[in-house]
C-alpha cells in the first residue's frame, strides 16, 4: 500500500518512494511534448484526491486551457500567479460574451477575486460546455473551457 502524498511536502529525507522515477518520467514527458505539438496534458489537472485542478499562472492564464471531466466532478482553481484572477461564466460580465457560457439551465458563476495561493472550487453536475474567463485579464486572452460528460 502506498502512502498518500501530502500537499506542501518539500521532499528531503522523507521524499516519496519512487519520486526519482516520477521526476525522470516527467522530464521525458516534457522533452517529448514539443515534438508532438501537445499543450499542457489534461492528466496533470487530476488532483490527488479525485478532484480536478486548474492552475492560474502568469503569462499562460488557465492551465490546462481545456479540460473534460465526468458529471459530478469537483473542479478546483489554484492561483499560482502573483496577480489576482476570477473564474467567471457570466456573459453579462464579459467584454466578449463568447468568452462565457454555461449549459442551459445552469446559473452563471463568478468566483470573485482569487489572490495568490488561494483556491476556489465548484461541483459540476450538469453535462455540457462551460466557457469561463478572468474578468481582469479577458483582454489578454485569459479564458478556458471545461466539458462535462
Amino acid at each position: 500500500m502506498s502512502r498518500p502524498w501530502r500537499r506542501g511536502h518539500t521532499g528531503g529525507s522523507h521524499a516519496r518512494p519512487g519520486a526519482s522515477r516520477l521526476a525522470g518520467g516527467l522530464l521525458l514527458l516534457l522533452a517529448v511534448m514539443p515534438l508532438t505539438g501537445c499543450g499542457w496534458p489534461e492528466s496533470f489537472a487530476r488532483g490527488h484526491d479525485g478532484r480536478f485542478e486548474i492552475e492560474m499562472v502568469d503569462q499562460e492564464g488557465f492551465r490546462p486551457a481545456s479540460l473534460t471531466v465526468p458529471a459530478g466532478s469537483t473542479v478546483v482553481w489554484i492561483n499560482r500567479s502573483t496577480l489576482g484572477h476570477t473564474v467567471t461564466t457570466d456573459p453579462a460580465l464579459a467584454a466578449n460574451p463568447s468568452h462565457a457560457q454555461s449549459p442551459g439551465g445552469v446559473q452563471p458563476w463568478d468566483s470573485g477575486l482569487i489572490y495568490h495561493r488561494e483556491t476556489w472550487q465548484i461541483d459540476l453536475d450538469t453535462p455540457g460546455t462551460y466557457v469561463y474567463f478572468c474578468q481582469r485579464h479577458e483582454d489578454e486572452h485569459m479564458f478556458a473551457t471545461i466539458v462535462v460528460e
